[in-house]
Order: structure tokens, then sequence, then C-alpha cells
């Protein structure tokens, strides 16, 4: 009522221009209000979404930092063993003892983390590289630089190398690597370093979640380069070469950008613990599309408001001498609009803001990754029980503290395809948790590679066995595929995992012996390797003379003879060694025979097999190969030998050569003189050269006026008797018979 006095005060006075005024400038005001209101919301919004891309990206670092450092824990299996010291001042690494226990040690890092790709150990002095998954190579053979410029330059002992391509095994791959100079902390220089390439595809595809709004993740190094991205393609480009990422800087402010036409909030985080710069995409386009109606509600009330205020100004020209009241009553029906108009922009706003219980649902399903993690914590690194038991109860979960029985599943045959392994492997994990959880035990379940899941349940053996059966059946009625199961037997407390990790795994390398869809104890192999093993030295020899020689069915029947004296042995520790001898034997022939450099070597880790039947598969298509080189070697060689003969008996046939003159030019054993000329003509030496003399006194004896006497003279004989007897052997006349009928068939007729 107070508006509405003033107005009757200054009846007489008021004028149409001040109404005017008065509207224009409250028309004004809205439309400030309004978009200072949206400024306000779009800030707040983006805030809030930066906090929680930032608090994202803070996890992701954590997750990356923590693989990093557990696989350096894991590689002071490594380098703090003294017992490799040997291995890396020889100048022939292949002393099989400590080199099958390095092999081992390799496999155990290897098992040991997922994210590993391939592990090297690097020898200096005999200028080898030992590759867990193919054996010994020269080092040229797989050439990093990166690592030859770490290892040549002073520096740091351990270092992180950023991602750079690595080529392996004919695959491009890009990995960043864990370098350490062996031995660590010691006085001396270093003569050798291990080698951890870790593939940067593999932790993106764990950590980034993919999906129609997942984020574009990516990490800088110190210059600006791109070393993570989900598109390897960017790899290596600088940052500010993509349009999005130009003038994104840690500690700034969060910038909207659009890629490929989808705006994106862009966050840029620099790393706590390494010189990385984590940048971050962000899909918005909800977000933003709700922004950009909010902005357009906003711009069209304030202009409703101009429209009304025009309205009430020209209703206020017409009637400003007349009706105040309806005036009055005009604007404060307006006043009360705008109220409700701008009620319902908070309304709009603070639905936006509920979008935040969306992110953090997303959020939510990253924590199954930490409870993995923790999992693999436990299996491959001892801890105390109270430090188990606290990460336990931050993570919500119930486990035993004692009596656990630990399993390590391991599949055989099925896809050769890597994301096909994947999902066997995701499946087996399933079918083990549900066979399990129908058992009404406490278990957890956790895959650590492609073929290997780790079960550990507190529950009685018997009825542990009866549920492995069950995995292993189902396994393979519905994957297709045969599961092996090593079983640590000993129940162990929680903080002993590890322990029994390891003995489970070991039991697990036994399938090759007892065959697939089998459970091995570990009580069965105990004394495996206690017993010395005796490799059959004598047997290798033959073996290596008959393929040497070309007589391939001999040397197969060899062989056969030496796997079935390995079988009966049921030995894993035995067949390690066998392979071991038997591979260097294989080796050093491909060298004697110059075989092809683009035959691959024969592999020594016995992981590579899955069955004695590989095993003997392998080496009877080696020794089958080096066979028949060796036998088109030695028939080319003799070729030229028996030319080279035959050029001798031609030239001195008439000074009664003996073997011996011959086996001196030659150069060869009078043994394998006769083998030759046994195997072109039938004869030996004494037989050619009297034979080659036969047939050369077959044209003396066209001569009338050579006597027999002075033809075996001239060819060589020591006395005339012994030419005749050897010419009518030969003939079935003699000399005299035979000239006799050349005679009489040149003779004209009577």
């Amino acid at each position: 009522m107070s508006v509405l006095s003033s107005f009757q005060r200054i009846r007489g006075r008021a004028t149409p221009r001040i109404y005017t005024s008065i509207l224009g400038i409250v028309a004004v005001l809205i439309i400030l209000s309004g978009f200072s209101y949206y400024r306000q919301s779009r800030s707040a919004l983006l805030s809030e979404c930066s906090s929680l891309i930032q608090e994202s990206m803070l996890q992701i670092n954590a997750s990356i930092d923590l693989t990093v450092d557990n696989i350096l824990d894991i590689s002071k299996q490594i380098y703090n063993d003294k017992n490799l010291y040997p291995l890396m001042e020889s100048d022939y690494p292949q002393q099989f003892d400590t080199y099958s226990y390095l092999m081992k040690k390799l496999d155990q890092i290897k098992n040991s983390s997922r994210y590993i790709d391939s592990l090297a150990f690097y020898m200096e002095k005999s200028g080898q590289m030992m590759y867990q998954d193919y054996g010994v190579a020269p080092e040229d053979a797989f050439l990093d630089e990166n690592f030859l410029q770490w290892y040549n330059s002073p520096g740091a002992d351990i270092t992180v190398a950023d991602t750079h391509p690595f080529v392996h095994r004919g695959e491009r791959k890009h990995v960043f690597s864990v370098f350490v100079r062996l031995p660590i902390g010691e006085s001396v220089s270093p003569n050798g370093a291990l080698i951890i390439n870790i593939r940067q595809s593999d932790i993106f595809r764990d950590i980034i979640r993919h999906g129609e709004d997942s984020p574009l993740f990516y990490i800088t190094d110190p210059n600006g380069s791109i070393i993570f991205s989900q598109d390897e393609s960017l790899l290596y480009q600088k940052a500010d070469e993509l349009p999005h990422l130009q003038g994104i800087l840690p500690g700034g402010e969060q910038q909207i950008r659009e890629i490929d036409g989808v705006p994106c909030l862009v966050v840029a985080r620099r790393s706590s613990a390494r010189d990385w710069t984590y940048l971050m995409a962000y899909p918005i386009q909800k977000v933003y599309s709700t922004l950009t109606h909010l902005r357009f509600l906003i711009i069209g009330i304030s202009l409703f408001l101009l429209l009304a205020g025009s309205f009430i100004i020209f209703q206020l020209i017409s009637t400003a001498f007349h009706r105040y009241d309806e005036v009055f009553s005009i604007i404060e029906n307006k006043a009360l609009s705008y109220q409700n108009a701008t009620g319902n922009i908070k309304r709009d706003v603070l639905q936006i803001f509920s979008d935040r219980e969306r992110m953090q649902e997303q959020w939510d399903a990253v924590v199954p990754l930490f409870k993995e993690k923790f999992y693999l914590s436990l299996i491959v690194q001892r801890s105390c029980r109270e430090t188990i038991l606290e990460q336990a109860q931050r993570l919500e979960l119930s486990l035993p503290e004692d009596g656990l029985i630990l399993s390590v599943l391991k599949m055989e045959g099925g896809q050769k395809n890597g994301g096909s392994e994947y999902l066997e492997g995701l499946s087996v994990t399933g079918i083990a948790e549900s066979v399990m959880s129908g058992a009404g035990c406490s278990f957890f379940c956790v895959e650590t590679s492609y073929k290997c899941v780790v079960l550990a349940a507190a529950v009685q053996m018997e009825a542990l066995l009866f549920n492995l059966n069950r995995i292993i059946e189902q396994v393979h009625s519905r994957l297709q595929v045969s599961l092996s199961v090593g079983v640590c037997d000993e129940p162990v407390p929680i903080e002993e995992l590890n322990r029994a990790y390891q003995l489970a795994l070991q039991a697990s390398r036994y399938r090759i012996i007892f065959g697939p869809d089998q459970i091995i104890l570990s009580k069965d192999i105990q004394n495996d390797a206690q017993e010395a093993y005796r490799y059959p030295a004598s047997q290798d020899e033959n073996l290596r003379t008959l393929i040497k020689a070309g007589k391939k069915e001999s040397a197969l029947s060899l062989l056969r003879e030496m796997f079935e004296q390995l079988s009966e042995q049921r030995s894993y520790f035995a067949t390690q060694q066998f392979i071991l001898r038997l591979n260097a034997s294989i080796i050093e022939l491909m060298e004697e025979l110059s075989f092809s450099s683009s035959q691959p070597a024969a592999p020594v880790n016995l992981q590579n097999f899955e069955s004695q039947k590989e095993i003997w598969e392998y080496f009877c298509s080696a020794v089958c190969a080096l066979a028949e080189r060796a036998q088109k070697s030695s028939d080319s060689k003799m070729d030229g030998y028996f030319l080279k003969i035959s050029s001798f008996v031609r030239e001195n046939y008439a000074g009664s050569p003996s073997i011996e003159q011959l086996c001196a030019s030659v150069n060869l054993s009078p043994t394998y003189v006769n083998q030759i000329l046994r195997r072109y003509t039938g004869h030996s030496f004494v037989q050619y050269i009297n034979d080659y003399r036969i047939d050369q006194s077959c044209e003396l004896l066209r001569d009338p006026d050579l006597t027999i006497r002075q033809i075996s003279e001239q060819l060589g004989f020591n006395s005339a008797k012994y030419y005749i007897k050897l010419f009518k052997d030969s003939r079935g006349l003699t000399p005299g018979e035979y000239r006799k009928q050349l005679t009489a068939s040149f003779s004209p007729p009577t």
C-alpha cells in the first residue's frame, strides 16, 4: 500500500516520462540480475565438475603409482639376489643350475603382475639378453635405444622410463619400462641390468572406464609430449599440437573445449610422484545442454518482462491520470510472475547439481579395482596381519584370518587371441565364484594373468577338492578349455598367503607331467628336486652324430628312446634340465651346420609347453630339419670330393698310387674315401683304380705293336700275370683273346 500512496501523492505532478524511466530501470535490473544468476550458476556447476574430475585424476594417479611401485617392489627378487652375480660375470651364461634358477625368478616376477608385458636380464660381459618368454639371445636381437642410453650414462640405479615404442618378437608395442642396474648397492661397476616392460594399454583397460561418456585421458612428460593415451596414434605428439589441449596448465582455470563436436571440460593436474602432467577431458554434453537451456530461459524471461514492461508503460501513458490502482495491480501481478519464474530457474539449477550422484556412481565403479589390487597384494607380497585387516576394513571386506588353502587355476588351450583369453579368465573367475558361493564357505578369487586365477578359501581339504573338480568340469563344458589346478595343501594364516601362492604355483607347473584337468598337491612334488639328475650325455653325443650324418630315422629313434626314459621319471626338475641341455645341443648344431638365421632358436622355458607331447613335437621337428640340412650338405660335399678323387685317379693311375697318397691329396680319411667311392661306384679304392686301368687297357690293346707286358707296365701293374687275371675277371676274356676279337672285327672278309 505504500507504493500506492506514493502514486496518489504525486497524482497531480506525474508525467509519462517518469513512468517510462522507472520501468526502463526495472527492466534493465531484471536482465542484469538474470545474467548474473546464470554466470554464478555456470561457475558453481563447472567448479563442482572440476572438483570431481580432480578427485578422479588423483585416484588414477594413485593407481598408476601403486602399479609402478608394486612392480619396483617385485623386482627386488632379482636385484637383491646375490646368487645371480656369477651369471653376470660369466662369458658363457648357460650354466644350467644358475640359468634355470634365473628363469624361475623371471617367471615369478612375470606371474606376479598382469601389467608386466615382458622381462629381460641383460648380461654385459657375455653380451646377451635373457628374455622370460624367449630365452637367451644376442643383445642386438632386442635392441632398446632407451635402455642403452640409460645404461651407458651415469645416473640413478633404478629408473622408470617414459612410454616408448618397443618391438618384441615382431610385434610393436608401446611400453614404459623399469630399468635396474645390477649389482645394485655394490662398490663394483654394474655388469648387468633388469628390464621390466609395462604395456600402457593394459593399465588403461583397468583404470579408465570405456563407454559412451568415458573421459579422454592423457599423460605428458616434462617436454609436453604425450606418453599415455587411449588413442595410441597420439603418442609422442606435443600436447599443444592438439586444439583441445592448447594452453591447459596444471592449477589453471578449467576450460570447455569441443572435441569432435562434443563439449568437454578439460582439467590438468601435476603428478605427485613423477614429473608427469595428467590431463582429462570429461564430456559434459548433458550439463552443457542444460546450461544452454538455462541461458535461453533467462533471456526469454527477460525479453518477456521487457515486453510486459513496455505494455505497462503504454497503459500508464494512456491512463496515467485516471487508473493508478489498476497500474499498481498490474505491476504487482507481474512482479509475482517474475518471482515464480526465478523460482523455476533455481529449481533447474538444483536439478543440475543432482547429477553429482550420477558421477559418484561412476566413481563407485572403480572400487572393485582397489579390491582386486588388495587381493593381489596378499598373494604377491608378505604383510603383517594388522595392516591386512586394517585395509580389509577400509574396503568393507570380510576375510578369514586363519586356515586358508590357496589354489592356482591355470587354463590350457582355448583361444590364442589376447582379448578372448581375457574373457575366458573372467569366465573362469565367475565359474569359481559361483561354485564356491554355493559351497557356503568364506573365500576370495582374483585373476593374476590372462590364464591364471587364484582361489583362497577357508574350507576342509576334502570339500575343496570336491568343488575344484566341479570347477574343472564346468570350465571344460562351458569354455571348451582344460584347467589344471595346483594346491598348497597346507592351511596358512592370511599373512602367509604369499608363501602358499609360491608353493601352489610350483605345483601347477607339474601339469606338464601329470597332464591337463588334474589337481596337483604341493606335497606330491616336495621331493622332486632333491634327487640329482643325470643328463644322458652319451645319448646326446650319439644323437648329434646321427644328425650330422643325415640319418633322420635313426636320430628320431634315439630321441624317442631319450623321451621314454624321461617320462618314466615323472619329474618336473628332470624335464626342465633335459630341455635345457637338449636345447643347448640343438643350438650348437644349428651354428655348426650354418642353419639360416631366420630359423628361431629353441625356447628354453618349460612354461612355453603345455604337455610332453608338445616338447616331443618341437624337438622332433628340430631334429628332422637339422638332419635334412646335414644330409643336403653331405651330398653336396660328397659330389665335390668324388670329382677330386676321380681327377686324382685319372692323373696318377699309372704310378701305382696308394690310398694314403689319395687321402693326403684330398684331405680325407681312408674310411671316408672308401665310403664315397662305394656310394658312387659300388667299389673300394683298389677296385675303382683297377677298373679304370682295365678301361684304359682296352684302348691300348688296339695297338698291335704293344705287347701285353708293355701294356701292364704302362698301366702301373707290377706283373703281367696279375693284369691278365684282373682283365679276365672284368671282361671274361684274357687280354690276348680280347685283342684277337678286335682284330677279327676289323679284318676284311675273305
